[in-house]
């Protein structure tokens, strides 16, 4: 069974976000955030700060930006239910499985992201990174779900699970 988590830390502190993954067994915190360092982020959720205490509860790190919903498109996209993050994913997904490689840098890049979650998921439990602690307003939750449609495309058994 593959366990995917999403965890967003708006309102708690590092140690219980990573006390959620030490007690899950996570092997991986998987950073969804388009901006993982610099002022939009919090200090004490910062990508170098991140690496540090996950090494501290024995998991790794990877911040997946091309994963992540650039800062200006964030308030339209939510308010809408993410369609357009949504059509990226699956379409990226659909060349994932295809084995087809995109032309536009950006596209590759999201195809490389998205096989390397695929991998760190099948390898150990993952938890998606973001800041919204509400899944419901978050895009992690979206692509939650469709990484779960991929990989059980696939023949696994999945099951996401919202901290």
């Amino acid at each position: 069974m593959i366990r995917i988590y999403t965890i967003g830390y708006e309102g708690r502190g590092p140690g219980t976000v990573l006390n959620a993954l030490k007690e899950r067994s996570v092997r991986w915190l998987v950073d969804v955030r388009n901006t993982a360092s610099g002022h939009y982020v919090s200090q004490r959720f910062n990508r170098r700060v991140l690496v540090v205490q996950c090494a501290r509860v024995g998991c790794g790190y990877a911040h997946l930006q091309s994963l992540g919903v650039p800062v200006g498109e964030r308030k339209r996209e939510a308010a809408l239910g993410f369609p357009s993050y949504r059509e990226r994913i699956e379409k990226s997904l659909g060349e994932v499985r295809s084995g087809t490689r995109p032309r536009r840098k950006d596209d590759v890049r999201r195809w490389n992201d998205l096989g390397i979650l695929a991998q760190l998921a099948a390898g150990g439990p993952i938890a998606l990174l973001c800041k919204e602690r509400d899944h419901a307003t978050c895009h992690r939750s979206v692509l939650a779900d469709l990484l779960a449609a991929h990989l059980h495309s696939l023949g696994h058994e999945v099951a996401v699970k919202h901290l």
